[in-house]
């Protein structure tokens, strides 16, 4: 079987990967007491801060159910009422994140953070947005604005982490976007301390996969490939890189199986920035399948 090109499936799937790290990062903050006297300042303005909330809410709810463009106008109104909502600010952002308006993403975890500096998750959430950005013009040097943006990244998730060192997540996060920057030992340290905060999340296991797969160590990858898919069997980025590690195995029909699993899960039509991440990796797993099956 033909050797492929494992740092190129490595790029296409850590493309995959960048469109989930955002989701699920909407926890209640933290309000630092700065950031508390503003809110209630700004609160004493409304004449109903409990619409505010409710409309946070309803934006939230739209969100849980892919309605992204949808839950703009709710975020939007909750803002008005009360434009020191910190968490406000974040719910704009996720939805921004989803509907690949990535720039105005980062302005909106940016104003969280102005609401509230010690916001764990919107520091989160703006590595992340970091990860997905793409250059304004492509007069610009790539390579120094990719690690530039990797740079902005790291330091975001790091704050986080400050703040919050036990968060398996943002440890995951923080792995992936080091090993954008090929610093693979570092990378494994946190996959390794997300695992040592909760043994439950299938990301960093995948994490530890490209790990074995790009220093070309595949049955290594392979064990912490299949503890993802044990972890969450319709894990994206766990099935196509699965599908990748079977071909590099030989075992053409568990790479049929796995990228087949891979295209049956499904992106949101109400969240483009859910496609387009993952776009590319689905055409090569549709390409590897015929590669596959033409021998």
């Amino acid at each position: 079987m033909r050797r492929l090109n494992i740092p190129l499936m490595i790029c296409l799937v850590l493309a995959l990967v960048a469109c989930r790290i955002v989701a699920g990062v909407e926890s209640e903050p933290t309000v630092a007491p700065a950031a508390a006297e503003a809110t209630t300042a700004a609160t004493a303005l409304v004449s109903s801060p409990d619409l505010a909330d409710q409309r946070l809410a309803e934006a939230r709810r739209l969100l849980e159910e892919d309605q992204c463009e949808a839950a703009l106008e709710p975020v939007t109104e909750a803002l008005a009422l009360n434009p020191a909502l910190a968490e406000g600010y974040l719910v704009l952002g996720n939805t921004y994140t989803r509907l690949a308006r990535v720039s105005e993403a980062i302005d909106a975890y940016r104003q969280a953070l102005e609401v509230n500096p010690d916001y764990s998750a919107a520091h989160t959430n703006l590595g992340a947005a970091y990860l997905r950005q793409v250059p304004a013009s492509t007069e610009e040097d790539m390579a120094e604005w990719l690690s530039q943006r990797m740079e902005q990244a790291v330091a975001s998730f790091n704050m986080a982490l400050a703040l919050d060192p036990t968060d398996a997540q943002t440890h995951y996060n923080l792995g992936f976007a080091l090993i954008q920057s090929s610093r693979l030992e570092e990378a494994r340290i946190e996959f390794d301390r997300a695992i040592e905060s909760d043994d439950t999340l299938a990301e960093p296991h995948v994490g530890i996969g490209y790990y074995y797969l790009l220093g070309g160590q595949i049955a290594e990858a392979l064990v912490a490939l299949e503890k993802a898919v044990e972890l969450d069997p319709d894990m994206p980025e766990a099935l196509y890189a699965l599908g990748i590690t079977y071909m590099e195995l030989g075992q053409r029909e568990q790479a049929i199986s796995a990228l087949e699993s891979f295209l049956a899960t499904e992106t949101s039509p109400g969240c483009p920035g859910d496609q387009q991440m993952g776009a590319e990796a689905r055409q090569q797993a549709e390409d590897l399948l015929r590669q596959i099956r033409g021998q």
